[in-house]
């Protein structure tokens, strides 16, 4: 999945209550050591010291020393006039350059240089999915979290696939081998239990969608897809069995739900599904059989409400309508 298709067309936000890399202000500290405001008064005052020392010096006359006035008024103000200036003019420069930019690591900060998404929770921070430990950033410095065997409540697995936040601020963490959820208050994660007929599951989360209704729906490698109802607790996740054996594959890259309700389904080996489950509708798009245009691993709408589809070798796939055809491919 594209590391940055997760963002939800959201600009990136750091909490309030911290200064915000990149900026004008940041800038100007960079280079001054001060805040801005504070840059702008220790120029007006080494200004008003420099005529304090020059406004009256000796003055060598032909019979005594004396003390002459030699700086008027009317030039300390165009000198601070011109100070002002020159700040105002300064101080909205950098953002005529855009943000400036970071390069993140993991010689330094990051857990893996191999991402798995990146997401924006309701509180600002940007949490960070790897393949080896999930990532925190505060704006400042990232906290790492990590599988420990000996901790009950730590992260289930370094590898993790996906981060969702539901509506009813729920944090979800899929891992490659099951469900959890962080808990802010006591910063642990829990896990979540499944049970089918035949035992309980841990499975690869792959995708998680909240619907306009408040339903989840997520979709798993090798499990098919999982739903948890508006009012459910989370230890009443249930398995879409008739849905998965419609779509006849297991294996499932990505869940969407778009502006007129319809859950956009992606396979690893069956193509692309629309269905609604007010009507139970199900519905097969049609797909160049080229290789690697079955295997769809990123699902978005444009303003048009065209469904964009990418794909992992063959390309950026488009949707002309709601209706089923083949996609083409865009140019």
């Amino acid at each position: 999945m594209p590391i940055f298709h997760t963002l939800h067309n959201r600009w990136i936000t750091w909490p309030a209550d911290r200064a915000r890399p990149g900026t004008s202000q940041d800038s100007f500290r960079q280079i001054t050591g001060t805040e801005p405001p504070a840059t702008l008064l220790l120029l007006c005052f080494f200004a008003w010291l420099q005529q304090k020392k020059r406004r009256f010096r000796p003055a060598r006359t032909d019979k005594n020393c004396i003390f002459a006035s030699v700086v008027k008024p009317s030039d300390m103000r165009t000198r601070l006039i011109c100070i002002l200036i020159l700040f105002l003019i300064y101080w909205p420069f950098p953002l005529l350059h855009g943000q400036t930019g970071k390069f993140y690591s993991p010689d330094k900060e990051l857990s893996n240089s191999l991402v798995n998404q990146i997401y924006q929770d309701n509180k600002g921070f940007i949490w960070i999915a790897t393949e080896n430990g999930l990532n925190k950033f505060d704006g400042n410095r990232f906290t790492i979290y990590r599988h420990h065997p000996s901790e009950e409540h730590a992260l289930k697995n370094n590898y993790v696939r996906t981060i969702f936040e539901d509506s009813r601020d729920r944090f979800w963490i899929g891992c490659i081998n099951g469900l959890q959820r962080y808990d802010r208050a006591t910063d642990q994660f829990y896990n979540i239990s499944i049970a089918r007929p035949d035992g309980r599951i841990d499975p690869h989360i792959t995708s998680i969608v909240e619907r306009h209704n408040g339903d989840l729906w997520i979709t798993t490698s090798g499990q098919g897809i999982l739903s948890l109802k508006n009012g459910k607790t989370e230890h009443d996740f249930q398995v879409e069995y008739e849905l998965t054996e419609r779509i006849q594959s297991i294996y499932i890259n990505v869940i969407f739900e778009d502006s007129a309700g319809f859950l956009w389904i992606a396979t690893e080996d069956k193509g692309l599904f629309r269905y609604s489950p007010e009507t139970d509708d199900l519905q097969a798009f049609t797909i160049s059989r080229n290789k690697g245009y079955d295997e769809v691993s990123a699902l978005c709408e444009d303003e048009e409400g065209n469904i964009l589809a990418g794909t992992l070798t063959g390309g950026c796939l488009s949707s002309a309508s709601r209706t089923r055809q083949v996609l083409p491919r865009l140019s």
